[in-house]
């Protein structure tokens, strides 16, 4: 059994049509969904609600916004089972590829990453020329923290064990919790399956430039973490 956490912000225009797709998976019947939903009206979640007869499905609303990395350590804390998997609400994640990330974890993985950087993976042919390149200076950014092609996605699983064994030490101050499980949990290698990154079909992207510089700080507080502390 699976347990799918997906943070939303604002994402009614989105969630109905990924939780369409998940319910149409054939593996869905070993999923339990879990939306976090920090949005500051009940329309996301009021559109979720038609699929609670389809999905295992777990709503919380948490009224305002307290970002999504502590999103989705809400998400995981809550779930059931003893594989987590965190994609985005707004489309731009396959759900396809959730069985396949599930199965590396079940296979003894710890953490797995979706990612774009590897053959097989990519992105939309409509992705933004900013958005290209914002990703591509986070990877650069990261190289010092990790080997991980694609650690800037929200499209990953960890086991349920792994997440327990370092959740007191996370510190939810941006958008990548991946990045920081991987360099708190002290992985050296972690296993990453391609992907086609989606462009989001209506709305906007959440990223500006509070977030950038968020994102920023997160790196930088995670590099002198890794230089400093030398044990947990």
């Amino acid at each position: 059994m699976i347990s799918l956490i997906i943070p939303v912000y604002n994402e009614s225009e989105h969630l109905p049509s990924l939780l369409e797709r998940i319910a149409s998976m054939p593996f869905s019947d070993k999923l339990e969904v879990i939306v976090v939903d920090d949005s500051y009206n009940d329309l996301t979640i009021k559109s979720a609600e038609p699929f609670s007869s389809k999905l295992e499905l777990k709503v919380i609303h948490r009224k305002k916004r307290l970002g999504l990395s502590s999103a989705v350590i809400e998400g995981f804390s809550a779930a059931s089972y003893e594989t987590l998997v965190c994609m985005d609400g707004d489309g731009s994640h396959p759900p396809e590829k959730i069985i396949e990330l599930a199965s590396k974890i079940e296979d003894g993985e710890p953490m797995v990453f979706a990612s774009r950087n590897i053959p097989g993976g990519g992105c939309a042919d409509d992705w933004s020329f900013v958005r290209k390149m914002i990703s591509k200076i986070c990877c650069t950014l990261v190289k010092p923290l990790t080997k991980v092609k694609d650690p800037a996605r929200g499209f990953f699983a960890v086991s349920n064990p792994f997440f327990k064994s370092v959740v007191l030490i996370l510190k939810p101050v941006s958008y990548k919790i991946a990045l920081e499980l991987v360099v708190k949990g002290r992985l050296k290698q972690v296993c990453e399956v391609p992907f086609k990154f989606e462009e989001r079909k209506a709305g906007s992207s959440k990223v500006n430039l509070t977030v950038i510089m968020g994102m920023v700080y997160h790196f930088i507080s995670l590099f002198c973490w890794k230089i400093f502390v030398k044990k947990v």
